[in-house]
């Protein structure tokens, strides 16, 4: 769960600055096709490679062993 509320933090940063870049370069708000289609695109891929990401690391650790309770 831990990898959603890292994408979640990256998809935010992410997202202000697309917004914030046309203000800050003297642009409008118009977004052309592409630029939406971008914005859709990019928080997808990131999914993804934190999922591959979590993937690996399981399978470098190894099978998981039952916590011991107190």
């Amino acid at each position: 769960m831990r990898w959603l509320a890292v994408w979640l933090l990256l998809t935010g940063v992410y997202f202000a600055g697309q917004l914030a870049t046309p203000l800050l370069t003297g642009g409008g708000w118009r977004y052309g096709r592409e630029s939406l289609a971008h914005l859709a695109t990019v928080p997808l891929i990131q999914v993804v490679a934190l999922r591959v990401v979590a993937l690996v690391r399981r399978s470098v650790r190894g099978p998981r062993r039952p916590r011991r309770q107190l």
